[in-house]
């Protein structure tokens, strides 16, 4: 029989202690093999903002890269509700070989809360589990409670040995967001992630958003999650955060705001086809390009697929690429975002986020001038309405 180990967590963000427990439940022989899943939307933590299910599950994946024995599973992160222990493991059983034993794996400090969780009697019918002992918890006391669970519901209970390591994913986010030495708790892929991504960098204002605005944002990307590419989708998640950002600076809607930036390549990764039928509905002849066509098929899916309906949105994603008569401020936000959020790869992009915070009109003239320049190195002109922004007062 292969026994097969389950991991969850929320891993915001995932760190060494969590890497040190899956490892360690591997050396004990008593697994064959691990499977890692980040949570969805766990339902503990519904009082407690968790960064977005997409980044999460990416630096899990870089975590355990490469590792034998190790899988990484999206399974709770494409649920669109609740994740309990117990949907999780009865989704997970059809993906699993006949022969295989599905065995949680946790700290043993989760006999303490077991009994809370939602039916626990059926979560220990289901699996065996298999518990690290940790040296900041009494092992007598993980006894007695394993004993307690036995004897009251035919639990199956084993403990293995884990180096104990005192970390937080709370405490590595404060230090992220203060600017604190962070990067010896995690791995060196998860660490470069997070740099590449910006995360937690302003964890402190996507922390204030109302609830039911940050839940808005949670259900589109769900949505998102079968029309985009892992790289994309990140890309989508960074231009929303960090359009939430400059929008903060100069007092803008935040509900608007976040669905333009996550929506703005919602069909970049359509079939050209497709986005050509979508983009021809826009109505608006000068973006039908392939490089272009995008934006306006994007503002169309918003509209037909998620039910968009507020036109100042569905203007900023139509002309996040060229610009167009007349911007917004919300367009000038959603523009700029894209072209410089925290993983864009040009040079010195520094000083334009800087004027961004504090003057959208003169970040758009430097950010136009610099795609002019680029765009004349490559031999390739600049879009009529980006050139009509950059030499009159459109902008």
């Amino acid at each position: 029989m292969i026994r097969t180990g389950l991991v969850g967590g929320t891993f915001d963000p995932i760190h060494r202690g969590h890497t040190a427990l899956i490892k360690a439940a591997l050396d004990s022989d008593r697994l064959d093999r691990v499977i890692v899943m980040p949570a969805g939307r766990p339902p503990h933590k519904e009082q407690q903002r968790v960064l977005p299910a997409s980044y999460r599950l990416a630096m899990t994946e870089k975590a355990f890269s490469g590792l034998d024995g190790i899988t990484v599973s999206n399974l709770e992160i494409s649920q669109k509700r609740r994740s309990y222990t117990i949907d999780t493991i009865r989704r997970l059983r059809p993906y699993l070989p006949d022969s295989s034993e599905l065995v949680l794996v946790y700290g043993s400090d989760i006999l303490l809360d077991l009994e809370h969780w939602y039916h626990p009697e059926e979560i220990l019918n289901e699996c065996p589990l298999l518990l690290a002992r940790r040296g900041g918890y009494d092992a007598v006391e993980a006894e007695r409670l394993a004993a307690m669970f036995r004897q009251r519901y035919g639990a199956r209970i084993e403990f293995f040995d884990c180096p104990q390591i005192d970390l937080s994913s709370s405490e590595i986010r404060q230090a992220i967001s203060s600017g604190r030495p962070w990067k010896a708790n995690v791995p060196k892929a998860v660490a470069a992630l997070i740099e590449k991504h910006g995360l937690y960098r302003y964890e402190s204002e996507w922390m204030d958003v109302p609830g039911d605005v940050w839940q808005m944002m949670l259900d589109i990307e769900q949505q998102l999650i079968p029309l985009l590419s892992r790289g994309r989708l990140l890309h989508s998640l960074n231009v929303a955060l960090y359009a939430l950002h400059l929008a903060r600076c100069h007092g803008l809607d935040e509900r608007q705001t976040l669905t333009a930036g996550l929506l703005h390549d919602s069909a970049k990764c359509l079939q050209p086809r497709r986005q050509a039928e979508l983009a021809a509905r826009a109505g608006d002849p000068n973006l039908l390009t392939e490089d272009l066509m995008h934006a306006p098929a994007g503002s169309v899916l918003a509209r037909e697929q998620f039910g968009i309906e507020d036109p100042q949105v569905l203007k900023a994603i139509l002309c996040h690429t060229t610009g167009c008569p007349r911007m917004s401020p919300l367009d000038q936000i959603i523009y700029l975002a894209d072209k410089i959020e925290p993983s864009r790869p040009f040079d010195d992009l520094e000083p334009l986020r800087r004027m961004a915070e504090v003057d959208l009109p003169a970040a758009m003239h430097l950010c136009l001038q610099e795609i002019e320049a680029a765009l004349k190195r490559d031999g390739q002109p600049l879009h009529p309405y980006s050139k009509a922004l950059l030499y009159t007062s459109e902008a």
